[in-house]
Formats: C-alpha cells, sequence, structure tokens
C-alpha cells in the first residue's frame, strides 16, 4: 500500500513523497558504505594538500605586496629628504636676505641720518627696502610652507612604515606556516 506523505506522517515535514504502509523514508536508508578515500586520514590529507597549494599561491601575491609598501616607504623616504634639503636651503636663502636687508637698512641710517635728501631719492630708498623686506618676508613663508610638508610627510613616512612592517609580518606568518605543514607532512610519511 502506497500513499502520499502529508504533514501527518511519523516525519511530519508534508514532502509528498510516497510512503509504504506509513513507514518512513528513515527506515529505508541503507548503510552507506565509506570509501577509503574519504577515510578521516586520507580527508585531513588532502586538506592538508589544499591548505599547502593556498599557501603557495598566496604566498608570493603577499611577497609582491610588502615590495609595494617597501617601494612606497623608499619612495616618501625620499621625498622627505628632498623636503628637508630644501627647507635647508630655504634657510640659509632667508639668512641672506636677512643679512642683506639688515645691511641694506643700516646703510641707509648711516648715510642719511641727519642730512636733507630729496623726496625722489628718499622714495626709492625706501622702495628698496620695502622689496628687500617683502624678499625676507617671501623665505620665511616658503620656510613655513616646507615645515607643514615636511610634518604631513612625516605622517606619511609613518604610516608607510607601519604598512611595511604589516606586510611583513604577514609574509613571515605565511612562510611558517608553510614551513610548518611541509614538515609535517614529511614527518608523516
Amino acid at each position: 500500500m502506497r500513499r502520499r506523505c502529508s504533514q501527518d506522517d511519523d516525519h511530519g515535514h508534508g514532502c509528498g513523497q510516497d510512503n509504504v504502509a506509513g513507514l518512513t523514508p528513515v527506515l529505508f536508508r541503507r548503510k552507506q558504505k565509506r570509501h577509503p578515500a574519504l577515510e578521516p586520514e586520507s580527508v585531513a590529507d588532502g586538506q592538508e594538500r589544499a591548505l599547502s597549494r593556498a599557501l603557495r599561491l598566496l604566498l608570493p601575491i603577499r611577497r609582491q605586496r610588502l615590495l609595494r609598501c617597501e617601494q612606497r616607504l623608499r619612495e616618501q623616504q625620499r621625498q622627505l629628504r628632498l623636503s628637508v634639503d630644501r627647507a635647508g636651503e630655504e634657510e640659509r636663502l632667508l639668512t641672506g636676505q636677512r643679512q642683506r636687508y639688515a645691511l641694506l637698512r643700516d646703510g641707509f641710517e648711516r648715510e642719511n641720518r641727519g642730512r636733507r635728501q630729496r623726496l625722489e631719492q628718499l622714495d626709492r630708498t625706501l622702495a628698496q627696502e620695502r622689496r628687500e623686506h617683502g624678499r625676507v618676508a617671501r623665505h620665511q613663508g616658503n620656510l613655513q610652507q616646507l615645515a607643514r610638508e615636511r610634518e604631513a610627510l612625516q605622517s606619511v613616512l609613518a604610516q608607510a612604515r607601519e604598512d611595511a612592517r604589516r606586510r611583513q609580518r604577514e609574509v613571515e606568518k605565511l612562510e611558517l606556516l608553510l614551513t610548518q605543514l611541509l614538515t609535517q607532512q614529511q614527518e608523516t610519511l
């Protein structure tokens, strides 16, 4: 006697499958034979081989990422050195400009103290002093800008160092895992 499975049957899921004399399919299951290739030891070996393959694929990728991080780090270090060099050059220019301005101002005061001058000459001399003072101010502004640039570069450099360290640790971990896995596989052989 065959009938359709309904919600009232023993397995109660309402699958609509035929049941023989109201017996559930659970009673008709045969004991499955295990395939020798699927034994727990061979499953573990297969998993180890798959893990080993995955690690071998990941390692060159991680090394490439590390290489790119190290290149970015070197580039940031180069940029910082250039910024420090430019700041040193700007400091030298500022010092020279300050000396020229001080000489001009002292010379003007020494030459013109207590002397009458024509207004045109006085205007030319004052205009020259303003130009020199403007150059000093410009060099000071450049120096401040370079200091801000250097701070930003130092921040980027610190991040690049951290990234390179993190990538180095990732590569070292993968190398260690792969070495341990290969050692373990050799010991089982």
